[in-house]
């Protein structure tokens, strides 16, 4: 277990899959409490069976500006961030170079990134630490 992490509270969007599930599994093994965000639940419902109350997922959309006020509510209800992963991302750019899915990839993987930390950042605490995952083109 890392120091720093126990009962300390961590948000990550995009936690359902890949990466963001990845980044889920290893705050709860250090010992930190998980607000994960995603559209779908995916593998974060067996993980939370696993993990009970130290994981708590909210269905949300990180293009959404009503989902992320939920996600601002909620963790005014559990406290001060601790740990923000603005994880949420999609590859449309990867099949070919259409505007239209560049603009939804930067709805998604950049706007949605920034909007994220800026409905939070009155829940930040004083040394939070904020980290930033995105690929823009990968296959």
């Amino acid at each position: 277990m890392f120091e720093g992490f126990e009962n300390r509270l961590a948000v990550v969007t995009g936690a359902s899959s890949g990466i963001g599930l990845a980044t889920v599994e290893r705050l709860l093994a250090s010992g930190a409490k998980v607000l994960a965000m995603s559209r779908t639940i995916g593998e974060l419902d067996s993980l939370q069976s696993r993990c009970g109350d130290a994981l708590e997922w909210i269905k949300g959309d990180v293009t959404q500006s009503g989902d992320l006020m939920a996600l601002s509510e909620r963790v005014r209800q559990l406290g001060t961030v601790d740990f923000l992963v603005p994880n949420a991302g999609i590859a449309e750019l990867a099949n070919g170079l259409e505007v239209s899915a560049f603009e939804r990839q930067w709805a998604v993987n950049g706007a949605g990134a920034l909007n994220t930390l800026s409905s939070l950042k009155e829940q930040l605490g004083t040394s939070a630490s904020v980290v930033f995952i995105g690929t823009f083109l990968s296959q």
